[in-house]
């Protein structure tokens, strides 16, 4: 409790120095007639990785000479206000004689934890009276990777899965660290698999230029064509790429993709070679995958679909 009249009374203590201060002279340099006039939406609310840099921002429009603090709300006891009503807060940043009007606007947190999360609020005050604004800062782990992930493959015989462990063993940002992927529970279960040799030892080879890119008129019918040169059995899917909030990958790296076509109980290998899109509009034009998987692995390439109006003829 020692520290409560400090916490309690910084409100009126900013505004007894704000009265006591010595007004200007100049009249270039007049004081504004009110107070402070903080921008809308500064500063405003963050969501920050646990080990980053935030900052916050206030500007003041109507006063060139502000007083501005910086305030965290804090508990004390369980409480977040005292028995008057008044918010507990602790003082992060005020002005002082080395610092400028501009370095006060700027409120930096360095390398934040949870214990940072929480609300904080830009103070600004001048002789007739003060304003604040508050934001709140929001503090999220670091994502992880971290799990099992099973590779399924199937055909007319059955099913094949090899489940493996990744475990992170470095930062997950990739320029700075790198991931362990290791066999958990690797033997395949059983199913009714095809007798040795009929497999390919390696993974699908996919022949060359395939698919090719291609360019259509609005509303005629395309074709993409995929082959597999080294399995009679591959397990074949198409895949288009997208956007997400005006993003083609992800975090991680990924792509984000729609799965358009994939093998299923009454599809012949034949079919999932190709992918027909009718009627195309300019919604179609894009990146196009075929991904081939097998016991062993994966392999993909792309095409891309360019759409263009018709050719008008004049009668």
């Amino acid at each position: 409790m020692l520290m409560r009249p400090s916490i309690l009374l910084s409100l009126v203590l900013l505004s007894q120095v704000l009265r006591t201060e010595c007004r200007p002279t100049n009249a270039d340099e007049e004081r504004s007639p009110h107070r402070p006039i903080l921008q809308a939406g500064l500063p405003a609310d963050r969501t920050a990785v646990v080990g980053s840099d935030v900052e916050f921002e206030c500007k003041v429009l109507n006063d060139p000479q502000p007083h501005i603090q910086w305030l965290k709300h804090i508990e004390v006891n369980g409480s977040r206000v005292s028995s008057d009503g008044l918010p507990y807060v602790r003082v992060l940043k005020t002005a002082g004689l080395n610092t400028t009007d501009k370095d006060m606007e700027i409120l930096q947190l360095r390398k934040v934890s949870f214990d940072d999360a929480g609300e904080y609020t830009c103070l600004a005050g001048n002789s007739i009276g003060v304003s604040h604004q508050s934001a709140w800062l929001t503090v999220v782990e670091v994502p992880s990777d971290k799990g099992n992930y099973t590779c399924v493959v199937e055909n007319q015989y059955g099913s094949i899965n090899h489940t493996y462990q990744l475990d992170v063993v470095g930062p997950t940002d990739p320029s700075l660290g790198s991931a362990a992927l290791s066999p958990h529970n690797a033997e395949p279960e059983p199913a009714f698999l095809p007798t040795e040799g009929e497999r390919s030892s390696h993974r699908p080879i996919l022949q060359a230029g395939l698919p090719a890119d291609s360019t259509a008129l609005v509303g005629s019918d395309v074709e993409f064509e995929c082959k597999v040169l080294n399995d009679p059995q591959p397990h074949i899917q198409w895949l288009k790429h997208i956007e997400v909030n005006g993003s083609r990958v992800a975090s991680d790296g990924l792509p984000y993709v729609r799965v358009l076509k994939t093998a299923g109980l009454n599809t012949t290998d034949k079919e999932m070679e190709i992918l027909q899109l009718r009627k195309v509009s300019f919604d179609d034009a894009g990146e196009y995958t075929c991904l081939a998987g097998n016991p062993i692995g994966f392999s993909h390439q792309s095409a891309w679909l360019t759409v263009v109006e018709g050719c008008r003829t004049r009668s």
